[in-house]
């Protein structure tokens, strides 16, 4: 019985011995903390910052446009011609942005589309309380709307950008209009 104890105690004493460190190393065991030993650092949250916030008359530029927000107005009403109007649904109001618009380009192009395809597709929209967000509206027609308006390299053109707001968005001063394209993004404050 004791030939069959000896093989087995042997070999239970080998791999307790491949296991653990041995009595002349001097390094410390894995599972004694050392005290010359560190901990990996964490890396530092990235800080967030807010965004820059431009005034009414300052120029960006995005994409090939080189823009400038000239003012804006609430406006139940955009007279269109002589005869016909634009006119706001009941309960809201239209936030009429102007607007000037270069083409820094060196071909063609269509400032703002009807519908933006693509992520590097410029696009605007009215934020109230930095929350509620408003797409334009394409006033179809209104020679001053600037959906959809092809320039040339070089050329400016001035117009509008409208947005229809509820009545208690429109008469808050807590707006802002946003222009972005791809990771570009570019915000006024309407004060």
């Amino acid at each position: 019985m004791l030939k069959k104890i000896i093989p087995v105690l042997l070999t239970l004493l080998m791999l307790s011995a491949c296991g653990s460190p041995s009595a002349t190393s001097s390094a410390p065991a894995a599972s004694e903390p050392s005290a010359s030993s560190t901990e990996p650092e964490t890396p530092p949250a990235p800080v967030e910052t807010e965004p820059e916030v431009y005034a009414i008359g300052d120029t960006v530029t995005l994409n090939d446009f080189e823009i400038t927000v000239n003012s804006w107005e609430g406006t139940k009403k955009i007279a269109s011609s002589a005869y016909t109007s634009f006119n706001s649904d009941e309960g809201s109001t239209y936030v009429v942005v102007s607007l000037s618009v270069k083409n820094v380009g060196t071909s063609a192009g269509v400032f703002i589309a009807s519908y933006p395809i693509g992520r590097d597709a410029a696009t605007a929209k009215v934020f109230y309380q930095g929350e509620y967000e408003y797409s334009g509206t394409n006033l179809l027609g209104y020679d001053e709307d600037l959906h959809d308006k092809h320039l040339n390299p070089l050329e400016t053109k001035s117009g509008v950008l409208a947005f229809s707001l509820p009545d208690e968005a429109a008469a808050s001063s807590d707006l802002t209009f946003v222009l972005s394209a791809g990771d570009s993004k570019y915000t006024f404050a309407l004060s």
